[in-house]
């Protein structure tokens, strides 16, 4: 009894509190209160309570005030009447092609010297990774799987690769150790901070930026997909961001969508 009045007393405060903010987590918008990380004394880090059926951890992406930010690390306590989880600020958005030929993007946190109340989350900074000499960077990113030991990336105008990361520490978020690699002039795009263009498939796939689906009412995906100049016959695959909002069904070479729960994902 206690437990659920905790439950519905956070609530009542997240719909009535001033401070109480709309933010959106993963597609979805949803009230939050956002404060400072007391442990970070170079607040670099906050602090986000949610209710506890609010759908949130560690990699999930916050947008709050047009600027996106990572989960790092969730509490979990027994008994909990709602969530608490610690973010940080993305400060850059990473590309790279990965082995499919395919351009991907995503926001990262690139950390500096300040970062210790992050770094002690992931092995890294228990010197299990140990980045090798001359010059590196460590990020911190939603877990992609696509990106592999020795994936390159630009970033503020310098190649780097990935020696070592760790994605066991926090489930759904990575930690990333890279070291700096030589510029490959006419194969890395400084100005658009992309590497090995030369791995880019020339593929063009044709198919709606938006698509709306009403709950009990699937919807079959089915691009037009041309390369050098003539319609292909290829198979694409697909990855739906929040499960929680929609499902995805594949048979032979046709994939669907199946609303769950009304929101938005990618």
């Amino acid at each position: 009894r206690e437990y659920n009045y905790g439950i519905r007393n956070f609530e009542k405060y997240l719909n009535e509190h001033p401070s109480s903010i709309d933010v959106i987590i993963d597609g979805t918008q949803v009230k939050a209160s956002i404060i400072s990380n007391k442990q970070d004394q170079y607040k670099t880090t906050k602090q986000i309570l949610t209710t506890i059926n609010t759908i949130i951890n560690p990699g999930s992406m916050i947008k709050w005030n047009d600027k996106y930010w990572i989960v790092f690390q969730k509490e979990e306590n027994p008994n909990q009447t709602y969530n608490s989880c610690y973010i940080v600020k993305c400060n850059k958005e990473i590309k790279w092609i990965d082995n499919y030929g395919v351009e991907r993007k995503q926001y990262a946190y690139i950390l500096s010297s300040k970062d210790s109340i992050i770094k002690q989350n992931f092995r890294t900074w228990n010197r299990l990774i140990t980045p090798q000499p001359n010059q590196w960077l460590e990020m911190l990113v939603k877990t992609d799987e696509s990106i592999k030991l020795g994936q390159k990336f630009i970033i503020d105008d310098r190649a780097w690769f990935v020696d070592e990361y760790d994605m066991t520490s926090a489930e759904g978020v990575t930690f990333y150790s890279l070291t700096e690699d030589k510029i490959d002039r006419l194969d890395d795009d400084i100005e658009n901070e992309v590497a090995n263009i030369s791995n880019l498939n020339s593929y063009q796939i044709i198919m709606q930026e938006e698509i709306n689906c009403a709950i009990d009412n699937n919807y079959i995906i089915n691009p037009i997909v041309y390369g050098n100049g003539t319609i292909q016959e290829e198979s694409l695959g697909y990855i739906i961001d929040n499960e929680e909002i929609a499902s995805l069904i594949t048979k032979d070479k046709y994939s669907m969508i199946v609303p769950k729960n009304f929101g938005s994902t990618e």
